[in-house]
């Protein structure tokens, strides 16, 4: 099984490497590509997450005609009773046109963070590298890890 993967993110390579193992056992090759989502850099709400996760399937599928399928993965912010929480829309798309979707458990951002990234129009992982995290954070976990430890 040939899976095109619109990503080169480390952590999105890792978790589609985790799902397919479970799925096709070593039955499986991921392809990454690097994509666009045609939406915003820090999408907020779930359109516009969904629809980051749909064009990146879609395109990667038209890259890599010998895929068999996509898998497009978008975070984002939504706001949920006053608070804005961060969570992952993924998008799987056959090539025989057969669409699997999934959201992932969300945490909280910081309302200091949320700030900056409404405000600002910054990228959650941005503000995180600019408050805590060491490294990168869209290339490691100190995202999530940083996020949830305060």
């Amino acid at each position: 099984m040939k899976i095109a993967l619109p990503t080169e993110n480390p952590t999105k390579v890792a978790a589609a490497h985790a799902a397919a193992q479970e799925i096709f056992k070593d039955d499986y090759e991921i392809v990454t590509y690097k994509t666009e989502s045609g939406i915003s850099d820090q999408p907020l709400g779930n359109d516009e997450i969904y629809q980051g996760a749909k064009n990146r399937a879609e395109a990667v599928l038209i890259m890599d005609p010998s895929a068999e399928i996509s898998i497009g993965m978008e975070g984002g912010i939504v706001e949920i009773a006053g608070r804005q929480i961060d969570i992952g829309i993924v998008y799987v798309l056959g090539r025989n046109g057969v669409i699997g979707m999934g959201v992932s458990p969300g945490h909280v951002v910081p309302p200091h963070l949320a700030e900056a990234i409404l405000a600002d129009g910054k990228e959650l992982s941005e503000v995180v590298d600019e408050h805590y995290a060491p490294t990168p954070s869209k290339t490691e976990t100190a995202q999530a890890s940083s996020l949830t430890a305060t």
